[in-house]
């Protein structure tokens, strides 16, 4: 640990730094580390990203066993239908939205 200056209010280390002090330690400004990227977890039933992130896309009021429940009751609706696999019909509608230009007064919005 360094030695520190005081100086006025503020405290400066040996090379110039401004420390703080915190609960009786000398903290060396705000700790940088590298980010960690963080990947989505697999729901329950299709073990599957997708489903889960869905879920927690249409969640309210962290109601998570409702959220789950309307995308379970969706997917079988897209299973009954189509009768394929119903996590690729979803996949491939998760791609093919798209934004929608709607005209608002005399202005273009998306």
């Amino acid at each position: 640990m360094q030695k520190a200056v005081f100086n006025e209010s503020r405290m400066y280390g040996l090379e110039g730094d401004l420390l703080y002090l915190s609960r009786s330690t000398l903290q060396y400004g705000v700790k940088k580390g590298k980010i960690k990227e963080k990947t989505a977890k697999f729901d329950p039933m299709y073990r599957n990203q997708l489903v889960n992130m869905l879920v927690n896309r249409i969640l309210k009021h962290g109601k998570k066993p409702l959220a789950y429940q309307i995308i379970y009751r969706a997917v079988k609706k897209i299973q009954q239908k189509t009768e394929t696999n119903p996590l690729s019909v979803l996949s491939q509608a998760i791609r093919d939205i798209a934004v929608k230009a709607r005209r608002v007064g005399g202005s273009t919005h998306q």
